[in-house]
């Protein structure tokens, strides 16, 4: 079956709400905030600013996170022509250090995603309490 116009944009801005939270939410010592910065042409503007801010704040952590979204569902409840909001939800696996066995916790977050012009724009990420899934 086809999909019509408006579910092919569902579809597809269900598809950035997953990938970003997963790349957002992904990072290790190495890679510099690369992962905020690749993600900067899908971002707000106050959501990029808030990305400047953690990238200037810098820091050095042993951390590491790699984060897998499985699920993106809309809340049609808050649907607009200009405006979507899904819930994402994820899988964490955490490390403090190289050495350290991961820890996997799930989560989700609340995406928020805006019509900029023609394209839809990340706003916000809020994150819920682990293991609430």
């Amino acid at each position: 079956a086809q999909l019509t116009s408006e579910q092919e944009e569902s579809v597809s801005i269900g598809n950035l709400a997953r990938s970003f939270t997963e790349r957002m939410a992904s990072y290790s010592p190495a890679s510099s905030y690369d992962n905020l910065r690749q993600l900067f042409p899908l971002m707000s503007p106050s959501l990029r600013a808030w990305a400047d801010g953690i990238i200037a704040r810098g820091g050095k952590s042993e951390a590491s996170v790699l984060t897998r979204a499985f699920s993106a569902v809309e809340d049609e409840s808050q649907r607009s022509s200009e405006k979507r909001v899904y819930t994402v939800a994820t899988q964490k696996e955490m490390r403090e250090s190289a050495t350290e066995n991961p820890k996997t916790i799930y989560q989700k977050a609340t995406v928020v995603i805006l019509k900029s012009g023609d394209a839809w724009l990340v706003e916000s990420v809020t994150w819920g309490t682990e293991g609430d899934i």
